[in-house]
């Protein structure tokens, strides 16, 4: 039995809290939204799970307090929109102690941030720090309480900062499909192109508040052609790093089973995408291009990415082409906003030098 806190009470927040606690964790729920904190407690701090996973777990708490979220636990999931990990990092620093392990999913160079934040802060109190390439699962909140849990990826990597720490031990009696890769930068793996692409390709469609299944719809043959030029570029870069990387189709393969074909074939064929007879529309277009789908993808995947590839002199036109058409869609400067080397703790001489490197410390 673990001590754990879930941050965030959106989609992934309210599945992996509902999951640890069915497992027989004292589970506690991190919101900073006070109407939840309200509606679950008064469901006597319940989140019900359906789907895939079927059951009722029970929290421990629900609190919109910091301190006293980080302070019960030792294991925290951070499972918020990443544009707040900064945000958060910054709150949990004060109340961290060596024990602590902090696991969230932030894109490219996520951890590194964070642990560059803490180390800052509270020097003498340094946790542990990994993120995952991806959020485990493809879910959904119906209602406050409930969790609709579609899918769940057969695997997930993830990186741990320092790298000399390791919590195999403590992740894997939760999530046995994780995997340490001791990577740092490993975000870069996972890629983009799905989300950036689907918005803006779609903007006027989501700008008139249209309905329709974002990835079967939305995603057509001459933008997976689009996808898989931008994807390319990245690709380069991983390998210029020196991190094993997959495309984006071997991903698909990897994560949902789905049998490696053209990528237009593959994405009509991936099970949390489908819709179902209960669900007619069960990936449902963002109703704004102010959505994670654009600005956490631009922000924390997009721009480090092609930051990285200037370092190495690798050429991104794609990338910065879907960058600046984020710009014009949101009047948000993604260049000068998105995460930088020196957010992360890094020089351009480790970047040019990464893939001699043996160790980050």
């Amino acid at each position: 039995m673990r001590n754990i806190t879930v941050v965030g009470a959106g989609n992934g927040g309210h599945a992996i809290a509902g999951y640890t606690s069915l497992l027989g964790n004292n589970v506690v729920l991190l919101t900073s939204n006070p109407n939840k904190k309200t509606i679950i407690r008064e469901n006597g701090n319940k989140i019900k799970l359906n789907g895939i996973i079927h059951g009722e777990g029970l929290l421990r708490d629900v609190t919109t307090d910091v301190r006293r979220a980080v302070t019960h636990a030792d294991l925290i999931f951070i499972v918020t929109d990443a544009t707040a990990h900064k945000i958060y990092a910054k709150k949990m620093a004060p109340h961290l102690t060596e024990q602590d392990i902090v696991l969230s999913s932030p894109g490219v160079g996520g951890a590194l941030e964070f642990y560059h934040i803490i180390r800052n802060m509270n020097p003498n109190q340094m946790a542990t720090v990994s993120e995952t390439d991806t959020l485990i699962y493809a879910c959904k909140v119906p209602e406050t309480g409930t969790s609709l849990i579609k899918a769940q990826k057969n695997s997930i990597i993830y990186t741990t900062i320092p790298q000399r720490a390791s919590i195999e031990s403590d992740i894997q009696r939760i999530y046995p499909q994780f995997k340490d890769v001791h990577e740092p930068l490993m975000g870069i793996d996972d890629s983009p192109v799905f989300h950036i692409c689907g918005m803006i390709f779609n903007s006027d469609r989501i700008r008139n508040r249209e309905d329709f299944n974002f990835y079967i719809e939305g995603i057509t043959p001459d933008v997976t052609k689009f996808m898989e030029e931008m994807d390319n570029e990245r690709c380069k870069v991983a390998e210029r790093l020196g991190i094993e990387h997959r495309t984006i189709k071997q991903w698909l393969n990897v994560a949902y089973g789905v049998d490696l074909s053209d990528l237009y074939t593959m994405i009509q064929n991936t099970p949390p995408y489908q819709n179902t007879a209960e669900m007619h529309n069960r990936s449902p277009a963002p109703k704004t291009l102010h959505h994670r789908y654009l600005l956490e993808e631009v922000l924390l995947r997009a721009v480090p990415t092609v930051s990285i590839a200037e370092v190495l002199g690798v050429e991104m036109p794609k990338y910065k082409e879907m960058i600046r058409r984020a710009t014009e869609l949101t009047h948000i400067d993604f260049l000068h906003e998105g995460r930088k080397l020196e957010n992360m703790g890094l020089t351009s001489d480790q970047i040019k030098n990464w893939k001699s490197r043996k160790h980050y410390k």
